[in-house]
């Protein structure tokens, strides 16, 4: 046990007991007796229910309010370069400052981040971050200088790293292992691997009471994985919480104890961090929550959706009537068979897709790719006809998002996008 200094008389936290010299012992004051008690509270295997229900752990402490509880293990997961790296150092970077982290409130404490790969690379981000959020105080975030294999000796290092940063700081809050690849040892399919490897995880976190265990992961290869962690599924078992990071979404997918909030959308911005010794700029990116970039969301696209997006690429400037016909001409190629009843449907249900992302609208009765100019009303029902006019949808359709102006992005470079996507999803 730490020897603790001796305060002058206050009143107990326990018993409420004034007047006697009081001894300081985590977070709290307490008289000898009941400083006593707490340290033999600590060292039991087991708390009687009475004292769980009148204990403070019946209290949530929340390290990202409603996201990240105090005192738990969990992983944010993704495909590669979907941007998981970026969104944990946003996530933590906001503890270790104090910051909201997307309008959530976060309880400040110290950050050790512990990076298998890309150090430069992380200092840039930690730099564009910095700058993007007023260049506060990042005395409490630390960055692993090389990667540290979670073997015996790894959480002896790890673990007196910690104890070295907090009798300097405050408390430690925040481990982040990133990659799990980069940092376990064995076989991430084996699940007494996997198993060995959270157990060192766990026993560093436990070293540090209130610390949360963030494990940044790959998602599987297979395509029936690509929605859940690579590996054992014994990791999963093992997780108090799970992120998914995909196609500019970030999904809670298990959150125990809990509901799990909407998936959240994001998008990379660039952003300079400096210049190189020619003066070119050096860049990195920064998170932006609220909106996912026009390439997740193009990745999103159905098959007809990006056979109807084909159309409207290979005929700038043509009428909606004309766009149906030409979809009707494309799936017959592919189903001779199919009624025009399907078709229409088809078609009708395609360009409300497209439409309400953003992709296309109508000035008048000509299809546009991109932008709209009839100040967010269709002049035209897409189902039938050329030259129908305003409130003329006898099925009801034409909802206003599906004309308004897109996302901040100009007309050439919503065609410069879609090439892109056509080029590498829709062209054979």
């Amino acid at each position: 046990m730490a020897a603790t200094a001796v305060v002058e008389p206050a009143s107990c936290s326990s018993c409420g007991l004034a007047g006697e010299v009081l001894i300081p012992h985590g977070d709290q004051i307490y008289c000898f007796d009941c400083c006593l008690r707490e340290f033999k509270k600590e060292r039991r295997l087991f708390l009687s229910g009475n004292e769980l229900l009148s204990s403070e752990e019946s209290k949530i402490l929340w390290v990202v309010r409603g996201l990240i509880e105090a005192d738990s293990t969990g992983q944010l997961f993704g495909p590669s370069g979907g941007g998981k790296s970026f969104l944990a150092l946003d996530l933590v970077l906001s503890v270790a400052t104090g910051q909201p982290w997307n309008g959530r409130e976060t309880k400040r404490g110290q950050v050790l981040y512990l990076a298998g790969e890309g150090h430069t690379g992380m200092k840039r981000r930690v730099r564009a971050w910095w700058f993007e959020h007023g260049k506060p105080d990042l005395r409490s975030f630390h960055l692993s200088q090389h990667t540290v294999p979670f073997d015996e000796p790894a959480v002896k290092q790890i673990v007196q790293a910690g104890r070295d940063i907090e009798e300097i700081g405050a408390p430690v809050s925040v481990f982040v292992v990133d990659t799990l690849a980069r940092h376990m040892t064995g076989d991430e399919n084996s699940t007494r691997d996997m198993g060995a490897f959270l157990l060192t995880c766990e026993t560093i976190r436990s070293q540090f009471p209130g610390s949360v265990l963030l494990i940044v992961h790959h998602t599987g290869n297979a395509d029936d994985a690509k929605h859940r962690s690579r590996g054992s599924s014994a990791l999963k078992a093992a997780m108090d919480f799970e992120l998914h990071c995909d196609k500019g979404l970030l999904s809670v997918t298990k959150l125990k104890d809990g509901d799990p909030p909407e998936p959240i959308a994001f998008k990379l911005r660039p952003a300079a961090v400096g210049s190189d010794e020619d003066g070119n700029p050096i860049t990195s990116c920064v998170v932006d929550y609220g909106e996912r970039s026009q390439r997740h969301v193009m990745a999103d696209l159905t098959p007809n959706e990006k056979l109807l997006l084909g159309l409207i690429r290979d005929n700038q400037g043509v009428l909606i009537g004309d766009l149906r016909q030409h979809f009707y001409t494309k799936r017959r190629e592919s189903d001779p068979d199919a009624k025009h009843g399907t078709l229409k449907k088809a078609f009708s249900r395609s360009w409300e897709g497209i439409s309400a992302k953003g992709f296309a609208g109508l000035d008048g009765n000509v299809v546009t790719v991109g932008q709209a100019t009839n100040g967010g009303h269709c002049t035209m029902s897409p189902y039938e006809g050329d030259r129908a006019t305003l409130g003329d949808t006898p099925t009801g359709w034409c909802p206003p998002v599906a004309v308004s102006r897109p996302r901040d992005l100009p007309q050439s470079d919503h065609l410069a996008v879609l090439d892109e996507f056509i080029e590498r999803e829709v062209s054979p």
